[in-house]
């Protein structure tokens, strides 16, 4: 039998199994998960949802979990970011639990621990927890590097500031995420420009930071030092061999460039470079959809938003058109991750609809977005209770005035809510 059709019976068998063992106990105990301990790599086969099954049954243990997770999607995965969140945090309350009761714990590992914790936290959508988890890594990477000064226990500390960077930034704290991404940058500057075996991975990893240091200035306005930022982290992923480690990479960093090159006035460039961008994140996404559509409808957006900015609406409807159904489908398999973006979006498609005397549907996809915001903003005011303002001011501006205004628009960072 080939290969794909082995996968696909087995996965087949597998989903018939979890759910005869989610009433039968004795299906779990005797076949199922004896089956998954010889073969940790069933629990993926069948997706995510097979998958939840199996870790809600009652006799899997965190030994089954431990052997079932280098199996997860390394990155964010719309079909198991939720149950590989449930996975992670059960491992690491077990881990950070036993180190506890170690009496010299490594703080290196505690840092690892917090940093993939956080990650899945993200990816699920859990923007406040994630974050949590990353202050927790800032502390254990200070400390895990006054254990053991190392350049890899250094840029261990550095991930952790650039991750924190990234969840300070999803909850709209700009100014705390640009002084976490320079304090990445300032770890991370000396490491690659060393020399020897490890320099290359500094030097991605430098690159990384940059550019997410470039759109944290960009957040506090300071779009000059953003442009330096951001043209340096393009070079460094387009200087090495190609990876898809770089690809991914240079995309977000190229559709980070175009936001600030917009700020800066040049919107025909800005175009230009997000089409690039565009390009690759379209490969990327027709390759491997479930990883890659959030950051392919991201730049989308961006390319709206920069057609717009050249009075070519049409095109910016388009984009924003195909960016928004992108979301809707991601909502329908997360709500939490991703209603936030749709809703952004929404709101500047909106406003090239009104611009084009589009107006019902303007009202619509507004109203649309204010629900969600509201819905934020509710549950907390101090992140999301702008974005609610905005709206309503776009909205009483289309109310006050016949004939097309300039609304507010929202820009969405590459990369802003992963690593």
């Amino acid at each position: 039998m080939p290969t794909a059709q082995a996968a696909r019976v087995r996965a087949g068998a597998l989903t018939v199994l979890a759910e005869v063992a989610d009433g039968w106990a004795r299906v779990a105990a005797a076949v199922l998960l004896p089956a998954l301990c010889d073969d940790p790599a069933l629990a993926t086969a069948a997706g995510g949802a097979v998958l939840a099954k199996i870790i809600d049954l009652p006799d899997v243990d965190v030994e089954l979990l431990a052997r079932i997770e280098p199996f997860l999607p390394p990155r964010r995965h719309v079909d198991f970011d939720n149950v590989a969140r449930e996975v992670v945090a059960r491992l690491a309350a077990d881990r950070l639990a036993a180190d506890r009761l170690v009496r010299n714990p490594d703080p290196a590992e505690r840092t690892r621990l917090h940093i993939a914790y956080g990650c899945r936290l993200a990816n699920a959508g859990d923007r406040e927890a994630a974050l949590e988890q990353t202050d927790l890594a800032v502390a254990a990477g200070e400390a895990a590097v006054t254990t053991a000064a190392s350049p890899e226990s250094f840029a261990l500390l550095a991930l952790a500031p650039h991750l924190r960077a990234h969840r300070l930034a999803a909850v709209n704290r700009y100014p705390a995420a640009l002084a976490s991404a320079e304090r990445a940058v300032e770890l991370l500057t000396p490491l690659a420009q060393a020399w020897g075996d490890g320099a290359g991975s500094f030097r991605w990893a430098l690159a990384e930071a940059l550019d997410n240091l470039a759109l944290r200035l960009s957040n506090v306005g300071s779009h000059e030092k953003a442009e330096v930022a951001g043209r340096r982290a393009v070079e460094l992923f387009t200087g090495g061999s190609r990876s898809a480690r770089g690809e991914r990479g240079l995309a977000g960093a190229l559709t980070n460039l175009a936001v600030i090159e917009a700020h800066r006035g040049r919107s025909a460039e800005a175009l230009a470079t997000v089409r690039h961008a565009e390009r690759i994140w379209r490969q990327l996404s027709h390759d491997e959809p479930s990883v890659y559509r959030p950051e392919l409808a991201l730049t989308l957006n961006t390319v709206s938003l920069r057609h717009a900015e050249l009075g070519q609406l049409s095109a910016a409807v388009t984009a924003a058109e195909e960016s928004v159904g992108i979301f809707r489908n991601l909502v329908r398999a997360n709500m939490v991750a991703f209603e936030l973006d749709l809703a952004a979006v929404l709101a500047n498609l909106s406003g090239y609809l009104w611009q084009l005397d589009r107006r019902t549907e303007a009202f619509q996809y507004n109203a649309e977005a204010e629900e969600v915001f509201d819905r934020w903003g509710g549950a907390n005011p101090q992140a999301f209770s702008l974005h609610l303002r905005y709206l309503r001011e776009n909205i009483a501006a289309m109310r006050a005035k016949q004939s097309p205004v300039d609304l507010r628009r929202w820009e969405l960072g590459a990369m802003s809510f992963e690593s």
